[in-house]
Parts: structure tokens; C-alpha cells; sequence
């Protein structure tokens, strides 16, 4: 995913597992987070929990990416807050558009954008 994302004009910043993650965005700031349901350590789903807690990384977008996927683990993560969920065979380009997408939500300008956030 890594050269995808570079060959596509991204600068890409890894971590091993969520914890990692975390560790790594408490320094620097980032567009979107492209991250896996099962990993060692923090899932995907303690990842996102955490993640949302912060009010730093409340409109972060975040597109979850699993090998397994059922329905119920859809609406657990996306409840939690992630703004999309696919599997990870999904080809380049249509993974590339997924990510776009969740960035374009997230820009300050978006028209619609007051549509798009949580009320408080």
C-alpha cells in the first residue's frame, strides 16, 4: 500500500500496529489515516475508539481496510467513527478514489460539509 499511496503523489507515514499509530500522531499531523481492522497489539477497533477520544483527531478522516469483513464489524467501526470500511482486495484505483473521497468530506470548504458533522 505503501508505494501505491507514494507512486500516486501521498507522503506515506507507517506504524506497526494502533498503539504505534497513536504514538506517531501525538507528534505530527495527518491528512488521513488508512488503517487495518486486525493488528497486533490495538485493532482497528480500540485504534479508532482511541483515536475519536482526542479532540485532535475528531475530523481526521480514517477508511478502515480488512480481509474479514461481516456486517456487524462495519457498523461497530463506523459507530466508532470511521468515515469508510472496504476489504483489502479492492483494486488500486478504486482504493485511491475511497481515500480521496474521505478526504474531500473532511475540507474545510466543502459546501455541505455542516451536513457531514457530529451535533453536539
Amino acid at each position: 500500500l505503501r508505494i501505491v499511496f507514494e507512486k500516486d503523489g501521498y507522503t506515506v507515514v507507517l506504524a506497526d500496529n494502533g498503539k504505534h499509530a497513536l504514538e506517531i500522531l501525538a507528534g505530527q499531523t495527518v491528512d488521513a489515516i488508512l488503517c487495518d481492522v486486525m493488528m497486533p497489539v490495538m485493532n482497528g477497533f480500540d485504534f479508532v475508539k482511541a483515536l475519536r477520544e482526542n479532540p485532535a483527531y475528531l475530523r481526521t478522516p480514517v477508511l478502515m481496510l480488512t480481509a474479514v469483513s461481516s456486517p456487524e464489524d462495519e457498523v461497530a467501526l463506523l459507530s466508532l467513527g470511521a468515515d469508510d470500511y472496504c476489504g483489502k482486495n479492492l483494486k488500486r484505483k478504486i482504493l485511491l478514489q475511497r481515500v480521496e473521497r474521505v478526504l474531500e468530506r473532511k475540507r474545510p470548504d466543502n459546501p455541505v460539509g455542516h451536513l457531514l458533522e457530529d451535533e453536539e
